[in-house]
């Protein structure tokens, strides 16, 4: 007698559903005007912050920040850590970062604006009070 588990077959569920939806993950990158490889889906790209940054960008204004005395120190950490592979948006949804590198422009404040959103719904006070910060100086910092 042969034991299948539920979760496996849940699991190739999840894959047959996220394969026939688009990928939020596309929302995050900018539309390119050369050699466009991913595009925002309709009504997402006036939502998108004007001018994405990549990692690197953001460490720099990160460590400008601390230097300055804008962000403290857990701020700081959460900014120069730089995404994981995974994330959950708002929705559940599971969105794959692996593909953001350092030099890859990204929207780092609609991420962060929405891993607050997860922090508050889940009840993360110490999360969401890091986010806050965090989301209070990208604002802050691309309104140049």
């Amino acid at each position: 007698m042969e034991i299948f588990s539920v979760r496996s077959s849940q699991s190739f569920q999840f894959r047959h559903n996220q394969k026939s939806h688009s990928r939020p993950e596309d929302s995050y990158l900018p539309a390119k005007h050369e050699k466009s490889v991913t595009s925002f889906p309709d009504g997402d790209a006036a939502a998108a912050s004007p001018d994405p940054l990549s990692i690197n960008q953001i460490r720099e204004m990160a460590r400008n920040g601390l230097d300055s005395g804008l962000i403290d120190q857990e701020t700081f950490a959460t900014l120069y850590e730089g995404l994981p592979m995974q994330a959950v948006d708002p929705s559940g949804q599971i969105i794959d970062l692996s593909g953001v590198t350092d030099t890859t422009p990204f929207d780092f404040t609609r991420y962060y604006r929405e891993q607050l959103q997860v922090a508050s719904s889940i009840g993360d006070p110490r999360t969401a009070r890091i986010l806050e910060a965090v989301v209070a100086f990208l604002n802050a910092s691309t309104i140049r």
